[in-house]
């Protein structure tokens, strides 16, 4: 009932009603004056074909004005969005095409992950770098990790000066991404066995020697260091799970390959499972 009073409405608003009345009277206005054109005798076949050609010209532009006339405020206000939207556009472009750019003066630079990266004021450890954007680990003035991340767009790169400096710490940042296939119900389980996995890894590299020794050589007391992992989409539409952890350079290899095979193990057990 609530459509058909809609469509009621519609029907009967004052804009289609004043849109029917003009295209109405244009069709008989035409009619009628060709018909007299027509009728009259008077007139040669060359004059009537010019008058009737004429007359039909003026109709459709008193039609067309009459309806710009009536449909002003609409037409104005699509008009508006319109400009609004090729606003938002140009603007959405030219801060990509910045961001890109960025990306290969950043990349000029030779920047990496663990580099220090110092620009406006802001200082700290590349953890992430991509084409729009690059992570850092804020770092405090005494170049000790506060365990803030800043995400900073490309952009800055290319209307800011900035310095870097190649790592020096003996720890080294992982970024390891692991995909499945676009199962939400599966995924979280995933998600959540992984993270178990990955409180386990997370502990033996605290028990290693070069661990502590360089934590307790360059890092501060209140530094952040826990492991993070994100359920996010991958390029392809599948589900990517993208962990984050700080590791010495000798446990790499290990931190890795536990990882993946408890990745692999968790996912095959999953799939066996009935629903």
């Amino acid at each position: 009932m609530e459509h058909l009073d809609r469509l009621i409405e519609i029907a009967t608003s004052r804009g289609l009603v004043t849109t029917f009345l003009i295209l109405a009277a244009a069709v008989i206005g035409r009619w009628t004056i060709r018909r007299f054109i027509v009728k009259n005798d008077a007139l040669s076949p060359t004059l009537k074909a010019k008058w009737g050609k004429l007359a039909q010209n003026l109709i459709v532009f008193l039609t067309l004005f009459a309806l710009v006339l009536e449909w002003a405020p609409q037409l104005r206000t699509f008009a508006l969005s319109l400009t609004a939207v090729a606003v938002a556009i140009v603007i959405a472009l030219k801060e990509i095409i910045l961001c890109l750019t960025g990306a290969v003066m950043r990349t000029s630079s030779s920047v990496k992950v663990g580099d220090v990266i110092d620009i406006q004021g802001c200082k700290g450890r590349a953890v992430e770098l991509t084409l729009l954007s690059t992570i850092i680990a804020q770092l405090n003035d005494d170049d000790l990790p506060t365990g803030r991340r800043i995400t900073l767009p490309n952009s800055v790169f290319l209307s800011n000066h900035f310095a870097t400096s190649k790592a020096n710490t003996k720890l080294i940042p992982l970024n390891i991404s692991f995909v499945m296939e676009p199962n939400y119900k599966v995924a979280n389980k995933v998600k959540e066995e992984l993270g178990l996995a990955l409180n386990r890894v997370w502990e033996n590299v605290q028990a290693s020697p070069a661990f502590s020794q360089a934590v307790s050589a360059e890092f501060s007391d209140n530094a952040d260091f826990e492991p993070t992992i994100r359920l996010t989409t991958a390029n392809d539409a599948k589900l990517a799970f993208k962990i984050h952890i700080l590791c010495a350079p000798e446990d790499r290899n290990n931190v890795e390959s536990n990882l993946s095979e408890s990745f692999f193990t968790i996912v095959s057990q999953l799939s066996r499972k009935p629903d």
